[in-house]
């Protein structure tokens, strides 16, 4: 209804209806009964392009392995035991024994000058 936002699409419904169009959009009811771990993933999973190249057109054959290992590939880079986890650990790391002096003395400045000029 805004004049602002006219150009925005739902990004699922506009992937279905275009899918719908090349013949790649996925039967999810047949991966169900077929592949169930897949189908699960499809039914409540994230909407990645990877599920479009199932069936149809330009269909690749490591889809399948592609959407089971997603959240994988999204975890790897979280963990502290890979290189890529390490850093993105590290990078937020606080040490926390100077932030604790800072906070200390500044309490207890803060304190003694009140104490001193009450």
């Amino acid at each position: 209804e805004s004049p602002r936002h006219t150009v925005q699409v739902d990004y699922v419904d506009y992937c279905n209806n275009i899918a719908d169009q090349v013949g790649c959009r996925p039967n999810i009811w047949n991966f169900l009964i077929r592949d169930f771990q897949l189908g699960w993933l499809l039914l409540f999973g994230p909407c990645t392009p990877y599920r479009y190249r199932l069936q149809g057109p330009n269909k690749w054959k490591d889809a399948r392995q592609t959407i089971l290992t997603q959240f994988d590939r999204v975890e790897y880079t979280l963990l502290p035991g890979s290189k890529q986890g390490k850093r993105q650990y590290n990078k937020f790391k606080t040490d926390w024994t100077p932030m604790f002096l800072i906070v200390f003395f500044t309490l207890t400045l803060f304190i003694i000058l009140h104490v001193i000029f009450s």
